[in-house]
């Protein structure tokens, strides 16, 4: 294999991979390597961690066909060190040949036949999304969807009657985004949250089109440079919608940014279950929390209130929350101290569960 291809292109694609390659210690070695593949005009490059696999294409000056599998760290590290100016790879012997203008480099190759093979998808429904779409929805995830219970630990989304939804839950928090798509159907999938959050930080473009393909217990993500496979969780997701509670005594409009710093001072204090109370006033939430060691910490934030409450809540839960939302202001309907706190709005609905705690007076 020889080919050569631009820096600044060869180090952006080596970033895009590595977002599928695992950090500090794998359960298998192998998969701290870079798969990079010569074939024709594009260089192939592939990274995975056995469950997501991502592949960048960017395109070559001139090449022999072949692969070569690399320490990703390394390649990545020495290429971004280069200055911008073509780069030529050449696989001598049982070496990896790097120039770079004045700078030679050389990196021992690993053996491709023991590179994992991935997800080879076979689509048998594709939808068009836009980027921003796929952000806005997979946004709730980082929010509510489970990090120690495996069958909670997806995003489900499914497509019908012109609107794509996303629902994610840990069993004390839910959360809902509907977004109109004017598509076909497509059955309900819970795609896991490691798969999410690699393709989360890959859009950039939010008008640019992704190629959403669902084959037998798999699915694809593809952009025109670039894609990432993996495979669906197995099992039935929660049944949720009769979860969504409703008549509630008391409501809460308020800025969604104002409520979330003031939560993320509140949070400072209390050193464990990061309890916050919250007492609704005609005009205003009032917020509290404390520390017996440390001390204590209250907040007032301007609101339009009908009717009076009190809650307790976990801080941190409901700060990630309020992050995962995109609107300016955000409704809070509460009922009594053990009824779920519903926050909604725009096409998002998400449901915390309170604390229940004595009250601080």
């Amino acid at each position: 294999m020889k080919t050569t291809c631009l820096q600044e292109n060869l180090h952006r694609a080596l970033g895009i991979v590595g977002g599928a390659i695992p950090k500090g210690k794998a359960l298998s070695p192998i998969t701290q390597n870079v798969l990079i593949e010569a074939d024709g005009g594009q260089i192939k490059l592939k990274g995975t961690n056995l469950s997501a696999t991502i592949s960048v294409w960017i395109d070559s000056i001139e090449s022999k066909p072949g692969q070569v599998l690399v320490p990703h760290k390394q390649l990545s590290d020495l290429v971004g060190s280069f200055p911008r100016d073509k780069v030529e790879l050449e696989l001598k012997d049982s070496s990896l040949s790097i120039v770079c203008g004045k700078s030679r480099a050389k990196l021992r190759v690993a053996d491709v036949s023991e590179f994992p093979i991935g997800f080879a998808v076979k689509a048998t429904k594709t939808i068009l999304v836009e980027s921003k779409t796929l952000k806005d929805g997979f946004a709730v995830s980082f929010a509510t969807a489970s990090t120690e219970r495996a069958e909670l630990s997806g995003v489900k989304v499914s497509m019908e009657k012109g609107k794509l939804e996303f629902a994610a839950t840990d069993g004390y928090k839910l959360a809902i985004r509907e977004i109109p798509l004017d598509n076909d159907s497509l059955s309900e999938v819970v795609i896991p949250k490691e798969t999410v959050e690699i393709l989360e930080s890959m859009l950039g473009n939010p008008d640019e089109m992704v190629a959403m393909g669902v084959g037998e217990g798999q699915i694809r993500f593809e952009l025109p440079s670039f894609e990432v496979t993996g495979p669906l969780l197995a099992g039935q997701f929660p049944k949720y919608k009769d979860a969504i509670p409703s008549g509630y005594s008391c409501s809460v409009e308020l800025n969604r940014l104002d409520l979330l710093r003031s939560l993320k001072s509140a949070i400072v204090l209390p050193k464990e279950q990061k309890v916050v109370w919250g007492v609704v006033r005609a005009d205003s939430l009032l917020l509290k929390s404390r520390s017996q060691e440390l001390g204590e910490y209250e907040s007032v934030i301007e609101a339009k209130c009908t009717g009076e409450g009190r809650i307790a809540f976990n801080g941190e839960d409901m700060a990630a929350c309020l992050g995962s939302m995109s609107e300016s202001k955000v409704v809070i309907e509460i009922g009594t101290l053990t009824q779920p706190i519903l926050l909604s709005e725009k096409g998002c609905k998400i449901i915390v569960m309170p604390v229940v705690t004595p009250w601080w007076e």
